[in-house]
């Protein structure tokens, strides 16, 4: 009966990592979206930005995106683990 139960609370804890994951993936996609919006719009109010520049803005939006994402994955496992540990 114990092990069920440990082996149903991993089960859930599992799932909500799927969940979240999920929702991280979620996430990146709607901030892509926004990236790339608003490297159209610099483009617009630029002109011609070099093959450099438009590198170096798609590197520090993939940077910032991945950070939020590793951060926003972090903070759900531990939230999940939290949540079948008690």
């Amino acid at each position: 009966m114990e092990a069920a139960l440990a082996l149903r609370r991993q089960e859930l804890a599992l799932e909500s990592e799927v969940e979240m994951e999920q929702r991280v993936a979620d996430f990146v996609n709607e901030r892509e979206s926004e990236m790339l919006s608003n490297l159209e719009k610099q483009l617009a109010k630029r002109g011609e930005l070099s093959k450099k520049e438009v590198s170096e803005i798609i590197k520090t939006l993939e940077s910032e995106i991945r950070v939020k994402m590793e951060a926003a994955l972090l903070d759900a496992r531990h939230s999940a683990m939290e949540h079948y540990e008690s």
